[in-house]
């Protein structure tokens, strides 16, 4: 009997909606942890977009494809990452587990983060003569 309670208690704080957890201070948790996420993903994006800046068309047609394609793909596995973090606060927030506030800033920043791949993009297809 005792374990049949526990495995029902386990069940429902598995299936419990993120609106309960925001009234116990659990939101404040979500809040850092994506702070966090955000924090690491900008030093992800400034980081290529420093090697963006720095990159030259170097070798033969094929290999300034490569390494135009290679720049590209982790491009596009950034923005990736920071349309799933995005989602996930967009979650958040129509579970009532942040503020429209905090969501809006969340994405606001996210949506810097995704700016700056952009741009970065657009100068890595001047650098290597592509017109998208």
């Amino acid at each position: 009997m005792k374990k049949i309670v526990l495995v029902l208690l386990a069940l429902v704080c598995l299936i419990m909606p993120l609106s309960v957890y925001a009234t116990t201070g659990a939101g404040d948790t979500l809040l850092s942890d994506s702070q966090g996420n955000i924090n690491d993903l900008a030093l992800r994006v400034d980081e290529l977009v420093g090697r963006v800046d720095s990159a030259k068309p170097t070798g033969t047609a094929v290999e300034q494809r490569r390494q135009l394609h290679t720049l590209r793909n982790e491009i596009d596995m950034l923005d990736n990452e920071i349309d799933l973090l995005d989602d996930k606060h967009k979650l958040a927030y129509l579970s009532s587990a942040i503020s429209w506030e905090d969501y809006r800033a969340l994405e606001r920043e996210l949506d810097k983060l995704e700016d700056k791949l952009d741009k970065a993009e657009d100068r890595l297809e001047r650098t290597f003569h592509i017109h998208d």
